[in-house]
């Protein structure tokens, strides 16, 4: 009985230790992977995306030089305007349709008005 018993005993011990000897090969290499490879990766794919929006942005920015919205005043016309703050109001009312316009897009974000 002893000897069957040693026996099972052994077939445990080394199928626990193959097991466990499994599992920290295991996370040696996921750790090697993930500290090595993956950022690589992903730093690169994120470069590659960055790339194409960039590229994507200066081709529609070239085509769009010939529409110029630039309005230049002068003399007295540019004295009122700048009295009036009228550049400074529109900035703060194109700000806020912006903004209005961002939490509109937030699904959870109830707007009053």
């Amino acid at each position: 009985m002893g000897a069957i018993l040693g026996f099972l005993g052994t077939m445990m011990a080394k199928y626990l230790g193959d097991g466990l000897l499994k599992w920290i090969a295991f996370k040696a290499v996921m750790v090697i992977l993930f500290i090595t490879v993956v950022p690589l990766i992903l730093n690169n794919f994120l470069y590659d995306i960055m790339e194409i929006f960039k590229n994507l942005v200066s081709g529609q920015a070239a085509g769009a030089s010939a529409l110029n919205g630039d309005m230049t005043f002068s003399g007295f016309m540019a004295w009122i305007l700048t009295c009036f703050r009228v550049p400074e109001a529109f900035s703060l009312l194109v700000s806020a349709l912006c903004l209005r316009l961002i939490l509109n897009m937030i699904p959870f974000v109830r707007l009053v008005g």
